[in-house]
């Protein structure tokens, strides 16, 4: 069953990509992330943007003491990664009058579909443009803990395709991929 999602809802999007794709869909998303790299560089950097956003968020779990063990090792991830990517500029490309849709049509078993959604949502960020990926974000930290552990590997699985097909080495989203996938992790399994 298709359900229309309006695209600049970030917790929306978050459910549709989190709470309902990555929750069932247990394959090893290839398919997904052959279309995001498909897509316009600046929509891959956005996401490289939002993963890093989400390790930074992580990193602050670490540092209270107080965290679920089912997210043990984003925590251990996202604190060994923290102060590189204090160094970069997460801040995601804004790309006013963006062609991109309002809202997707998304069945949410539908790899294709979603993808299209999580596009379109990387592509809105003026939208949001004081804080883009807050709405996501905060939704992502009140999620459930097995499913934050899910988005993570997700992440972490972009930034492998990332380092493994990005031919411009020097760009930002490139050195973060680079770096996020040389740390050591059981998160990361390519």
């Amino acid at each position: 069953m298709e359900k229309i999602v309006f695209v600049i809802d970030g917790t929306r999007v978050q459910d549709v990509l989190v709470g309902s794709y990555l929750n069932v869909v247990t394959v090893d998303h290839t398919d997904f992330m052959e279309l995001m790299w498909k897509e316009d560089y600046r929509i891959r950097h956005n996401f490289m943007m939002l993963i890093g956003q989400w390790l930074m968020r992580l990193s602050a779990y670490g540092e209270t003491g107080k965290y679920y063990e089912q997210i043990e090792g984003s925590i251990r991830l996202a604190q060994a990664v923290k102060p590189e990517l204090m160094k970069k500029s997460l801040w995601p490309w804004i790309m006013f009058k963006d062609p991109a849709p309002n809202e997707v049509a998304v069945g949410v078993h539908d790899t294709e579909s979603v993808e299209r959604l999580f596009a379109a949502y990387l592509s809105k960020t003026e939208w949001e443009f004081c804080n883009p990926f807050h709405q996501f974000l905060a939704a992502m930290q009140v999620e459930d803990k097995t499913l934050q552990q899910t988005f993570t590997r997700f992440a972490l699985k972009w930034c492998d395709w990332v380092v493994r097909n990005e031919v411009e080495t020097d760009g930002e989203a490139y050195q973060i991929a680079r770096f996020i996938t040389s740390v050591p992790s059981v998160l990361l399994i390519t």
